[in-house]
């Protein structure tokens, strides 16, 4: 079984183990003869994936990655079903998983250094992230990071901010955005800017030679290695910006995508208009032009995770799911500014705001996705609020695999 799931994640062949576990997730009468459901089962039963038998989770680890290379809504249905019990670490990829926490019980405190220190006193607002901030850390190479893009903002918008760290950054960044006349292109070419100064005029030649293959004017890469190598990269160099993050695999299976556990720039600014704007659309063109790599960037608004995908072709503006509708600020930035992004005409014109989020999952991947995807967001819907438990979690596993506790099968 290990040497075929091996042929199935590495060689991209649909195996029989492949095939009989797509099929056993593609009705919910089939589900009983998943051996991912096994195995989940197994490994709770064992107390969880940190005291099992870590041949256990690998098999599963190994399994779910094939999973996704060769059946997407198969691996989006069962990681869904299966939320809570995998730890999101474990997951290939989570840009379609819903979190198994995502609804807060009570309304978050904004942080007033946010509003400018103007706001009532008594201003409580729920934002549309649903999980708790979080507090980051920063080492000696982030602080140095961030000066240095700090400065290189200020040289290109000719505005600087006394607050320290990323919430001056933000300051700059709304400052720049806020502008009269000010238009989404112009804050693309601000970044790109931005990037290619922090990177030094070393790096994109270097960059370009060993990993997208142009030479001499020619492009005749990017080569297999790079994306890979990318997203192995990036994380020592990217946590100034976005906070922790870590390698794993893109949507198509394929190695080379990047996930941020809770994105530090999202969080702190609240703000979606920035995000779009200053991270998400002139990062996919930083790479794709400077560097020859396309890159797509899925930021989720609902948990602030957000996934890169290194050698993943983007989709373009109006076809691009990760554009929010008319939500462009969260509750704090609209009670500050009382407006939208500009760029909010753009996405309103491809989705209205009272569509839901079960239209917003629906649109993202093909017609006979669809069905799964909103299915998958009424059954999570009903208990969003619900935390996960693990009591009782191995022996309603192996009720609906139909298996007693000690069956090893």
């Amino acid at each position: 079984a290990g040497f075929r799931l091996l042929l199935a994640e590495w060689g991209g062949i649909r195996t029989e183990d492949v095939a009989r576990e797509s099929w056993a997730w593609s009705h919910s009468s089939r589900q009983s003869s998943s051996m991912i459901l096994k195995l989940t089962a197994q490994i709770e039963e064992q107390g969880g994936s940190s005291t099992a038998d870590r041949s256990l989770v690998a098999q599963r680890r190994q399994l779910m990655t094939s999973l996704i290379q060769h059946d997407y809504s198969a691996y989006v249905l069962a990681a869904t079903t299966l939320g809570g019990l995998i730890d999101r670490e474990d997951l290939p990829n989570v840009q379609d998983i819903p979190h198994p926490t995502r609804t807060l019980d009570a309304p978050q405190r904004v942080d007033r250094a946010l509003l400018g220190g103007t706001a009532d006193k008594d201003l409580e607002l729920v934002p549309d992230c649903t999980l708790p901030n979080v507090t980051y850390s920063e080492n000696a190479l982030d602080r140095v990071l961030l000066s240095i893009f700090r400065s290189l903002v200020a040289k290109h918008t000719g505005y600087n901010s006394d607050k320290e760290g990323i919430l001056g950054l933000l300051e700059q960044g709304r400052e720049y955005m806020l502008r009269p006349a000010q238009t989404a292109e112009a804050q693309h070419e601000m970044v790109i800017a931005t990037l290619a100064g922090l990177m030094t005029p070393v790096m994109p030649p270097i960059y370009n030679t060993f990993m997208s293959g142009r030479i001499g004017g020619k492009q005749y890469g990017p080569w297999f290695w790079a994306p890979a190598l990318t997203s192995w990269v990036t994380p020592t160099f990217f946590g100034f910006l976005v906070g922790p993050s870590r390698p794993n695999r893109r949507r198509d299976g394929a190695l080379g995508g990047l996930v941020v556990d809770k994105c530090k720039f999202l969080q702190e600014s609240g703000c979606k208009g920035l995000c779009m704007n200053q991270c998400k659309l002139p990062a996919q063109q930083f790479f794709r032009e400077n560097l020859g790599l396309p890159l797509t960037v899925i930021p989720n608004f609902e948990t602030q995770e957000c996934q890169w995908s290194f050698g993943e072709e983007p989709l373009p503006v109006e076809q691009d799911q990760a554009f929010p509708g008319a939500a462009w600020w969260d509750a704090r930035h609209a009670r500050r500014f009382g407006k939208k992004t500009k760029l909010a005409s753009v996405a309103e014109n491809v989705r209205e705001t009272a569509e839901g989020r079960s239209s917003f999952i629906s649109d993202i991947h093909t017609r006979s996705e669809r069905r799964l995807h909103m299915e998958l967001m009424e059954v999570h819907d009903e208990g969003a609020r619900t935390e996960p438990t693990r009591s009782g979690d191995a022996q309603a596993l192996l009720a609906a695999a139909g298996h007693t506790a000690t069956d090893p099968s």
